[in-house]
């Protein structure tokens, strides 16, 4: 079952600090830095089918933020997961291990949250898949040459791994709980 947190209502001073709240707590320790709007529509979805959690963030027109996981933070909270994402709205910018990457909806990137990173967006819908590292059969060598770079979502595995990951993502509340629990549990790619 999803839970859903809106900015809706909330004065324009105090929404960054709302979101910074809510994502370090529902998601992990970020860094948040930006504007949003009185009337930008702000969401956060966020679904765990076993150990992995899906988080569905929306940003309107009025929003411009930059997150990320500065040295400090992993300091202080090193969870051992790696973040796989899937813009389905709007243009995010990611930056992470030396190289840079701009995402188009449809795209996916993966993200190491032991290492700095940081992504800077305007409107948009994201899918965040947070993966326990033990469910990836990569080292994290290779992890880390994935990092920072753009996955074409319009195209080969690209493609079937993103229309999987928004197709799972808005329909994961439809499905029998025991379909669920069997899903949290299946092997990694």
């Amino acid at each position: 079952m999803s839970v859903v947190f809106r900015a809706d209502g909330l004065p324009p001073t105090s929404r960054v600090d709302y979101w910074r709240e809510i994502i370090s707590n529902v998601f992990l320790p970020l860094d948040l830095r930006g504007e949003i709007g009185p009337t930008t529509p702000a969401e956060l979805r966020t679904t765990e089918i076993g150990p992995i959690r899906f988080t569905e963030s929306v940003t309107g027109p009025g929003a411009s933020s930059r997150t990320g996981r500065t040295p400090r933070l992993i300091r202080n909270s090193d969870p051992d997961v790696c973040l796989v994402g899937v813009l389905v709205e709007g243009e995010v910018r990611i930056d992470q291990d030396g190289r840079q990457a701009v995402l188009r909806p449809g795209d996916l990137s993966f993200t190491d949250p032991a290492r700095p990173f940081e992504q800077s967006f305007t409107a948009m819908r994201n899918i965040r898949v947070c993966v326990p590292k033990a469910m990836i059969p990569l080292r994290d060598r290779e992890l880390g040459e994935l990092t920072g770079v753009r996955i074409p979502g319009d195209q080969g595995a690209g493609a079937l791994a993103s229309a999987l990951t928004r197709q799972l993502a808005h329909s994961v509340d439809e499905l029998p709980a025991p379909q669920v629990a069997r899903l949290g549990t299946a092997p990694g790619p």
